[in-house]
């Protein structure tokens, strides 16, 4: 199998949203913070960056990125999205294709919320540790 990544240009949003929406809605539905029709228009005004990971030339995942300016004057590179199959496949290479656009745009931390426990793992061999923990406490349900 081949593993591809790729950014996707805003031009080319109408070609991938439909297959890459539903991927994303997976993350969403978990964390229940933010509409999939939000993120949609994040992509297409620009304030955020749609990367995809292909197998075989077939969708697999999806990774919404943007940049924060912190109060310290600090730019980080900032996955606000990522949901998709087969992660052994493709993290290396989605670490390097992060590295590669946060020391390209003079990031100082890449930050991954919304990550599940098991991205802890994943990480940890990958020079990531876990540095805040949210909890989700259900009102009258």
């Amino acid at each position: 199998m081949k593993y591809e990544l790729k950014v996707i240009k805003p031009t080319e949003l109408d070609d991938v949203l439909p297959i890459v929406l539903p991927i994303l809605g997976r993350a969403v539905s978990r964390d229940r913070g933010i509409k999939l029709s939000t993120i949609e228009k994040l992509l297409r005004d620009g304030s955020t960056t749609l990367l995809i990971v292909l197998c075989d030339g077939v969708i697999i995942q999806g990774v919404v990125i943007e940049f924060i300016i912190t109060d310290y004057g600090d730019k980080n590179l900032h996955v606000t999205h990522l949901a998709g199959n087969d992660i052994d496949n493709w993290i290396d290479a989605l670490c390097d294709v992060l590295h590669n656009i946060a020391n390209n745009t003079e990031c100082s931390k890449i930050f991954i919320t919304g990550a599940r426990l098991g991205w802890e793992k994943v990480m940890k061999n990958r020079n990531g540790k876990v540095v805040n923990i949210t909890i989700e406490v259900s009102l009258g349900e």
